[in-house]
């Protein structure tokens, strides 16, 4: 099957999985990488179809090797563009996490949405700036986000890696529960313009690179993606299909945001920068027969 036809041609609709990366899963800055300073600007259809069909073909047979929370982005990336390899991912996340404390585990409505957020993990003094974004978005409608939310936010864009591409999955989240997001249209519009300038300032493909591209594919951004990261996103690809990690759980979560950024540049066709490709991915919206929120 050619990639073209595995891609779901529905603009617009909503987006929604928790990248985890910064906790598990992700390469460490002494991982391997792919130096992209040299690469050529020019990306193919042909060359994102064949992208497309290894980084599948690699992920899908290892599926069950992906922990919850990187099964939840195959399950997005699975109903977001129609990618049939991936159907098992929420199922396989469920089952995953079936003995689970919520207790333990603040970020657990990802996976079983009758899960809620308490308020006492909300305050934890100790919990990475990454994990306390998607806590407090997934709180948005009960117990409701904690005071100095949109400071937090704020303090990550200033941040960057992993705190700036969490700022976009919580506004995503709160969307997708519901919630009128966190510092409205400016806020959104400061990340984007956020992790736009770190993935043009990139030089080397590496899971927190690749996560920068995906959220701006997430945001309804695409247009915001440099053409001359895909090039090098695509140049990085493993023989096998995979993208640059250190391990197969890491690979499994930078192969389903490289995944993810490919299938958006496929979708949008020959010009994924013009005037087309914005709003593609907006959250909340989408055919509401059809949703593609967060907690599918």
């Amino acid at each position: 099957m050619r990639a073209q036809r595995r891609i779901s041609a529905r603009a617009g609709a909503a987006a929604g999985a928790l990248l985890l990366a910064a906790g598990a899963g992700a390469c460490s800055p002494d991982s391997e990488r792919a130096d992209t300073e040299t690469a050529d600007p020019a990306t193919s259809a042909t060359d994102l179809d064949t992208a497309l069909e290894r980084s599948v073909a690699w992920s899908s047979a290892r599926l069950d090797a992906a922990d919850p929370y990187t099964l939840v982005v195959f399950d997005f990336v699975h109903r977001r563009y129609a990618i049939a390899e991936f159907a098992d991912a929420r199922a396989l996340a469920r089952s995953g996490v079936a003995d689970a404390d919520p207790a333990a585990e603040p970020e657990l409505r990802l996976v079983r949405p009758d899960v809620r957020v308490n308020a006492a993990q909300l305050v934890e003094p100790d919990a990475h700036a990454p994990s306390v974004l998607v806590r407090g978005a997934l709180a948005c409608d009960e117990p409701g986000t904690p005071a100095g939310f949109e400071a937090r936010l704020d303090a990550a864009i200033a941040a960057g890696g992993y705190d700036l591409t969490h700022a976009a999955v919580a506004i995503g989240i709160e969307v997708d529960l519901g919630c009128a997001p966190t510092g409205g249209d400016e806020l959104r519009a400061r990340i984007v313009d956020a992790l736009a300038t770190q993935a043009s300032a990139d030089t080397r493909v590496d899971d927190v690179a690749i996560e920068r591209l995906a959220m701006l594919e997430y945001l309804g951004a695409r247009e915001r993606i440099p053409a001359e990261r895909v090039t090098a996103l695509i140049a990085a690809q493993r023989a096998d299909g995979s993208f640059p990690a250190d391990d197969t759980a890491a690979a499994l979560h930078a192969t389903v945001l490289a995944t993810w950024v490919i299938a958006g540049q496929v979708e949008a066709g020959p010009d994924p920068q013009g005037a087309d490709a914005q709003g593609s991915s907006v959250p909340g919206g989408g055919d509401p027969a059809a949703p593609l929120a967060l907690l599918g």
